[in-house]
């Protein structure tokens, strides 16, 4: 989700990173109970103890090599890193669950710790298994390190104008990055696989990861027992192309529900209408505002532009507990207090980039995606939204200056793996139509919308039980998800000595 021209943020990314340490301080499994339930290791694979970040326990590691161009197997190569969580019972399952995280751009490993407290069910009789795929975390991390400001996308591009021939030029000289697209890294994963001693495994895909979820069941189907979908970006879907009207409709939702909530309406009975006079008011032109640092808490002014608003606006869609905060945020700022907004765009904006290597987000939305967008595509999709074009228009110039790579194959073979597929009602990114359309990949599915969840339920509500109770018996048809109907939106709450609160 690019919000800041300094270090843009993942576009689809598992909020699951978000959690860290405190979610996995109640696990207590000693070395040795782990290393004694190790996965099997074909091809003389070494395993090993590591620490991940987030994890109390170790984790098991291991690297395999494989060529970076896979046309030239003798070319340079790249160390393909991945972590195994042994089973907690000696009666265990064959087949694995194998996590992809989103971005493009996030490393597998990240969602380690969270996976562990969340997926604690499966991972009874299941090993969870974690791969950085090429480009990422530590295998041959596509990295751009830009400028360090969170708040530097309140300006009005995503990138600024000499990011990415920088990045280019600095990674150019030691990758082929046009071998950094998923095409690839599906081969690298099925290697991965042969030397774990796995016949099949079980996926899931977290946002983008779905995508790739779905490259690698398409690949290899005989080397998959079922997958989880959660967050679908489908085939037919194609970033930042469809982000003006999905951003929209969870706008429109946000404003409904909070006319609907009585402390909430009461508190901001004007909000439609002062968010559009914000709007109005950055189309004129920048805000200058006095803010105070959300890092050091120095006083700074911070230039704010339509653009800028608009995107930040969008990633604070993304989660419940941001978007609980966005009624007195536009109120405050409605009222000339820019602080709250600049507050969330920063630790939205943070969050996002720390777990991101940009360049592996290039070199995939570029092949993929982007560069499939025409002229006219984007000025229609402009029109769709309150983020309007400046997301497409900038996505577009970055990928201008960025090395091709291979085009994604969109044509639909439908697979008869089974499939749970978890939506989002309130999803600004890929919120359930994009579930829909995942089905015609996986006709034998079932899609389970969380009325009240935003982008990602897997670690959230009944959603862990549901996906233990999928992964245990894969029958779409049988799977009983009614549970999902009782999830709501995280309530609307203001921020401690803000100007007005709700239900003041």
């Amino acid at each position: 989700m690019p919000d800041q021209p300094a270090s843009p943020p993942s576009v689809f990314r598992s909020p699951a990173v978000r959690f860290g340490g405190a979610l996995a301080a109640g696990l207590v499994l000693t070395l040795t109970v782990a290393a004694g339930r190790a996965p099997r290791s074909g091809g003389g694979l070494a395993l090993s103890p590591c620490h991940l970040d987030g994890l109390a326990e170790p984790a098991l590691c291991g690297t395999l090599s494989v060529p970076e161009n896979r046309d030239a197997p003798g070319s340079r190569k790249v160390p393909i890193r991945f972590a195994v969580l042994p089973a907690l019972r000696a009666e265990r399952a064959p087949d694995p669950l194998l996590f992809f995280a989103g971005g493009p751009g996030q490393a597998g490993r990240d969602l380690a710790g969270p996976a562990a407290h969340f997926f604690s069910e499966v991972r009874r009789h299941r090993d969870l298994v974690f791969v950085d795929l090429r480009g990422t975390g530590g295998s041959n991390r596509l990295d751009c390190p830009l400028l360090p400001d969170p708040l530097a996308g309140l300006g009005g591009d995503t990138f600024f104008p000499a990011d990415v021939p920088a990045c280019r030029a600095r990674l150019g000289s030691r990758f082929d990055l046009g071998r950094y697209a998923e095409a690839e890294a599906m081969a690298d994963l099925d290697q991965v696989r042969s030397a774990l001693g796995v016949e099949r495994w079980n996926l899931w895909g977290g946002s983008w990861g779905t995508r790739a979820a779905l490259l690698y069941a398409r690949a290899y189907p005989s080397r998959v027992r079922s997958v989880v979908l959660d967050g679908a970006a489908s085939l037919e879907f194609r970033f930042p192309l469809t982000t003006p009207a999905d951003a929209q409709d969870a706008l429109d939702r946000l404003l409904a529900d909070c006319a609907a909530e009585p402390a909430c309406r009461a508190a901001h009975p004007d909000l439609g209408a002062h968010l559009q006079a914000l709007f109005a008011r950055l189309a004129a032109g920048p805000v200058r505002a006095p803010i105070r640092d959300p890092i050091s808490g120095a006083p700074r002014m911070v230039a704010i532009w339509a653009n800028g608003f608009a995107v930040a606006l969008r990633v604070a869609l993304y989660t419940g507990e941001s978007a609980a905060m966005l009624p007195q945020v536009i109120e405050a700022a409605a009222q000339g207090d820019w602080g709250p907004f600049a507050a969330l765009a920063a630790a939205n904006a943070g969050w996002s980039s720390d777990t991101m290597a940009l360049g592996a987000t290039l070199s995939t939305l570029c092949a993929e995606d982007v560069r499939t967008i025409s002229d006219a595509e984007a000025a229609r999709a402009a029109g769709e939204g309150f983020v309007g074009g400046g997301e497409i228009a900038s996505w577009r110039r970055a990928c201008a200056e960025w090395p091709p790579g291979p085009p994604l194959d969109r044509s639909i073979r439908p697979l008869s793996i089974p499939a749970l597929i978890l939506s989002g009602a309130l999803d600004p990114a890929t919120p359930p139509r994009r579930g829909e359309a995942m089905r015609v990949a996986f006709p034998n599915s079932r899609h389970t919308v969380f009325p009240g969840a935003a982008h990602n339920v897997s670690f959230s509500g009944c959603a862990p039980e549901l996906i233990a109770r999928f992964l245990a018996w894969p029958e779409p048809a049988r799977l009983d998800d009614r549970c999902a109907r009782d999830f709501s939106r995280s309530p609307f709450y203001s921020i401690p000595g803000s100007s007005r609160e709700v239900g003041r």
